[in-house]
């Protein structure tokens, strides 16, 4: 196998240009001093790995695969996955190996981005992006997830391009790219890939309640059947009701009060925010303080008649005193 640079060329054939244009486009933009990019070994990242590889122009790239242990010779793949990376140019390729302690799809997640950032923080003292394959296509699909779940503006705003996660900076350079397009890319040079089973409906893994993955049978049934409905391929639209929400979002964030004085005075929407920002500043998961916390917190602002605490996720509290709200996690 060629290092990644000699395979891909300075001038990319059209088959790998989306992935390589976004590669590009993603570095110029932000320009960190290394980037950790995790491979799965599935067509995204190995696609997005391989296009910042061959960048004439780039910082040191490493590699991080994580093995979840939940299929069988699931460390050889890995193991396999990490070799391909490091004779393709990667500076270090990695396998970190992680314990489950909830085997649903939340719990993966949540144990592989703790092995990223853990993986990013060998790279101090230099400024490193963790970097992953996401493309439009998952964007669509969370979306919609989302959407179903009467989510919240901020959360309709999906994955954003970059964001901080705990110490790294988590950058997402494909979310303008196809699944095709990365599938193209790594079957255009003959790149070799995994194909994920959770990724399936009658994949290995369930939900809690025996039912498929939600991600997966959006993927396989509910986005082609919105797509058939509306006679439109519905993955570009969803994708940019996600960037526009997320302007949206920022520019209300900027305008939502900085303290919990006079809160009265404010729009709801302002209001609203300002209270789950000051939840999440005392210790609550924002994943967990849900649109029912917040407007019991509102309404000891805009309903108050002697109501007792507000009790948040996190062992945070909410109360009013003496025409005052506060809120304060535990000491």
């Amino acid at each position: 196998m060629h290092t990644a640079r000699a395979l891909v060329g300075g001038t990319p054939a059209e088959p790998l240009r989306p992935v390589s244009l976004a590669a590009k486009r993603y570095m110029s933009s932000y320009t960190p001093e290394a980037v950790l990019v995790a491979v799965s070994g599935g067509p995204d990242s190995v696609a997005l790995a391989v296009a910042l590889l061959a960048l004439a122009d780039r910082p040191e790239v490493s590699t991080v695969t994580v093995d979840h242990g939940v299929r069988k010779n699931s460390d050889a793949e890995a193991n396999s996955v990490a070799a391909l990376m490091k004779e393709l140019g990667a500076h270090n390729a990695s396998v970190v190996k992680v314990k489950l302690t909830d085997a649903g799809e939340g719990g993966a997640r949540d144990a592989r981005y703790a092995a990223l950032t853990e993986a990013a923080s060998a790279l101090a003292p230099k400024k490193v992006d963790v970097l992953l394959g996401h493309t439009m296509d998952d964007q669509a699909e969370t979306v919609l997830l989302r959407l179903g779940r009467g989510a919240s503006l901020r959360a309709l705003a999906a994955m954003r391009p970059r964001r901080r996660f705990g110490t790294v900076s988590l950058g997402r350079p494909l979310l303008g790219v196809r699944r095709a397009d990365t599938h193209a890319f790594c079957e255009y040079l003959g790149l070799p890939v995994v194909d994920d089973p959770t990724n399936y409906t009658d994949g290995p893994w369930q939900g809690k309640d025996g039912n498929p993955l939600r991600r997966a049978a959006v993927r396989e049934k509910a986005l082609p059947a919105l797509s058939e409905a509306l006679a439109q391929d519905v993955v570009p639209a969803l994708a940019r009701f996600a960037a526009q929400a997320g302007e949206d979002e920022d520019a209300l964030r900027s305008l939502m009060p900085q303290r919990l004085e006079h809160m009265e005075k404010y729009p709801a929407a302002l209001r609203k925010r300002a209270l789950l920002e000051a939840a999440v500043q005392e210790g609550s998961p924002a994943g967990q303080v849900t649109s029912t916390h917040v407007a019991q917190m509102d309404a000891l602002i805009t309903d108050w008649h002697g109501q007792g605490p507000v009790h948040l996720p996190g062992g945070v509290r909410a109360w009013r005193e003496k025409g005052q709200l506060h809120v304060q996690g535990e000491s």
